[in-house]
């Protein structure tokens, strides 16, 4: 029936088959990409002894069709999610680069057949482009999904729900198991749709225009009392005239047949009664979350900054004119680009000639002046160098005379002199307290070559340069060391120690380091008795029991504080997902069949001539016998049951024989009869009228 008429019918009621109308939703659940492999056999990102995370991000594309196609120009619904550093995770809540949710809705109409596919494409993000070698991206994974006969759910209430898990394709020598990704779907059937497909409609009238109706569990209308014929309009005996209502909308022509009548849409409208107008947008045609607007007998699309195309399918590469400076290459983002610098500058646009003087390589003893990418330093006097870090020797020749010791600083020296010289280069002689010997106030007092010190209180020695040594006996504690003064001393404590005479433990748990234990004071130190789940110095670490890998056979491991927990993959249990669900445990298979065990549940494997959920139905199950011959199991034979006839055989009306007992036997044959002398005979023979009786 075309969209824009509708025929009503004097016999029965209208409706039936309409578009279908109604929701899928695809929900993903969780990924697993086994060693962190991309599709080639190698890995995200190497490196001389392990595999780093892949930086991972998903292209998706749902399709109508039921062999999913390799391009991603196919799809229903596309989106591209956001990068995850991770090969083992759950999907967040909103997943898509551009804000798209999870689960992914298809709202679809009459293309719906309870069939569509899955094309995925998982990719690393940097893919090996170190130091801008190598691609940008690389393939980690294609993984194909194709589903049919997927039945949906009468309302958004009671949706039909199917877990599905998305085996990866790649595959071949020294290339890693394929990735994993668990899904949901969803389906649902719009208000006022019916059946499985969704594509029985009816919704329940009582109106003059509309008729007068409800609907069945199954979408048929059924007409309110008092009211018959198409959409129930018609008062039971009265003839109507279908079209003085004038039910045709949006200029539509009524066609009166009677008792029935039919409208003839205008352009842009469909319907029973012209009242819908038809919405090209309703396929979401438009591209990258671009606007559709229709104009009943088109559509326009009107795109997102940085798209353009009817469709706004088409990426703008914003390249194509840009203001990358000095060698900078242009990379293409969505509405915007981005500047890859060469090295030495930075900015935006690349503009900025980095200053490589500004962690002040040169300092304390040079000046720094930048260049492209490099720097040069003017060194201070006295010192060079790349980074002028080099004090030039000045003893180097040595300037000292009479064997004068020179000491080095800092563009100068300075001339220690052997007993009887002084002057810079130790070319003078002499006088011995010119240069005051006696230490801690003392007096000089000059002779040949030497002279003689007296000394002030507390001190001695030659230069009275010894004090005496308060520190006898030892009055520090914990073996902090004493420091002599002028009649006094102090203590130099011991790390973990403080007071006059070090005689003071610090607490050093005063500051509650431990952040999940216990603090136990000791000299210097603390330790931290860790509570359960948590390590470290400072217990400030919690431990991820799930890095051991505790769950096995697919299972997904969840972190918990001093424990962790397995999410089992399909048919397996146990702490550990170690257990394989054994469904034939209290299963028995009928007639000698045997129980299969599989991962969603049993199967059992009937012999030959047996079926059923249990092997139940026999070879005797559906009657072969003809004529009700009672049939009898005999696996002796070749059908493996037998036919007995005898009970249909009864007196001496030999009636059928045959193994099916299908034949029926000429009771005037004298040779199906067996007599005895209690038989009448007449002179011609057997009395078949006595028999008869």
């Amino acid at each position: 029936m075309e969209a824009n008429k509708h025929v009503v019918s004097k016999h029965r009621l209208p409706i039936s088959n309409a578009e279908p109308r109604g929701v899928l939703k695809v929900t993903f659940v969780n990924y697993v990409n086994p060693n962190k492999g991309d599709y080639n056999g190698g890995c995200c990102d190497p490196f001389p002894f392990y595999c780093d995370d892949c930086d991972t991000y998903f292209e998706i594309c749902l399709q109508s069709t039921y062999t999913p196609v390799a391009k991603m120009d196919k799809c229903i619904k596309f989106v591209r999610t956001k990068m995850r550093e991770d090969d083992n995770f759950k999907f967040d809540a909103t997943f898509g680069s551009k804000g798209e949710k999870n689960p992914l809705e298809y709202h679809f109409d009459d293309s719906w057949q309870g069939t569509f596919s899955i094309y995925m494409e998982v990719w690393d993000n940097d893919g090996g482009n170190l130091f801008g070698v190598g691609s940008a991206r690389d393939l980690i994974d294609k993984v194909y999904g194709k589903y049919q006969y997927l039945a949906a759910g009468s309302d958004s209430s009671r949706p039909r729900v199917y877990p599905k898990t998305l085996t990866g394709s790649r595959s071949g020598l020294g290339v890693f198991s394929p990735t994993s990704t668990a899904i949901t779907l969803s389906l649902h059937c719009d208000p006022h749709y019916y059946d499985g497909y969704c594509s029985q409609y009816c919704k329940a009238q009582d109106s003059v225009a509309a008729g007068h109706y409800t609907c069945d569990s199954r979408g048929r209308k059924i007409c309110r009392k008092g009211w018959q014929g198409t959409d129930c309009k018609e008062h039971k005996g009265v003839y109507m005239n279908s079209c003085r209502s004038q039910p045709c909308q949006h200029g539509g022509l009524c066609q009166n047949n009677g008792t029935s009548y039919y409208c003839q849409c205008a352009p842009g409208y469909h319907g029973n009664h012209c009242e819908k107008e038809i919405d090209l947008c309703v396929s979401a045609p438009c591209w990258h979350n671009a606007t559709c607007v229709n104009y009943r007998t088109d559509f326009k699309c009107q795109c997102l900054p940085g798209f353009d195309g009817r469709l706004c399918q088409n990426d703008i590469n914003e390249c194509v004119s840009n203001n990358c400076a000095n060698g900078a290459v242009c990379k293409d983002g969505i509405n915007s680009y981005s500047c890859s610098c060469l090295a030495g500058y930075a900015g935006k646009y690349c503009t900025i000639d980095i200053d490589e003087c500004s962690s002040s390589p040169c300092f304390p003893h040079g000046i720094c002046k930048d260049g492209i990418n490099n720097y040069t330093c003017s060194c201070l006097d006295g010192f060079r160098g790349r980074h002028c870090d080099e004090n030039i020797d000045d003893c180097d020749p040595n300037p000292c005379e009479h064997n004068g010791n020179c000491t080095d600083g800092i563009n100068d020296y300075t001339c220690s002199c052997v007993q009887g010289w002084v002057g810079k280069n130790c070319s003078s002689n002499r006088d011995e307290c010119v240069g005051q010997p006696c230490r801690n106030n003392g007096t000089c007092h000059d002779s040949i070559n030497d002279y003689n010190c007296s000394c002030a209180v507390g001190f001695t020695g030659k230069d009275c340069q010894i004090n005496i040594n308060d520190c006898q006996p030892q009055p520090c504690q914990h073996n902090g060391v004493c420091v002599d003064g002028v009649n006094s001393f102090a203590c130099l404590c011991k790390a973990g120690y403080s007071g006059t005479l070090c005689e003071v433990n610090i607490d050093d748990c005063k500051d509650s380091p431990c952040k999940h234990g216990q603090c136990h004071d000791g000299i210097n130190q603390y330790h931290c008795a860790c509570s359960v789940g948590y390590k470290g110095r400072n217990c400030d670490i919690e431990i991820d029991e799930c890095l051991s890998s505790p769950c096995v056979n697919n299972a997904t491991c969840i972190d918990e504080i001093g424990n962790f927990f397995c999410s089992c993959a399909l048919g397996y249990e146990g702490r550990r997902c170690e257990n394989r669900i054994n469904y034939c445990k209290n299963v028995t298979c009928l007639y000698g069949g045997v129980c299969v065990n599989e991962l969603a549940g049993y199967r059992c494997e009937c012999r030959e001539g047996y079926n059923g959920t249990l092997c139940e139905n026999t070879p005797c199950t559906w009657q072969p016998c003809w004529h009700n011959a009672s049939c009898t199991l005999n696996d002796n034979t070749i059908r493996g049951f037998e036919c007995d006839c005898s009970e249909l055989n009864y007196g001496f009306k030999y009636r059928y024989d045959g193994e099916l007992c299908e034949n029926d036997i000429d009771n005037c044959d004298p040779k199906y009869h067996h007599f005895d002398e209690g038989i009448g005979l007449t002179e011609n023979g057997l009395d078949w009228t006595e028999l008869s009786d």
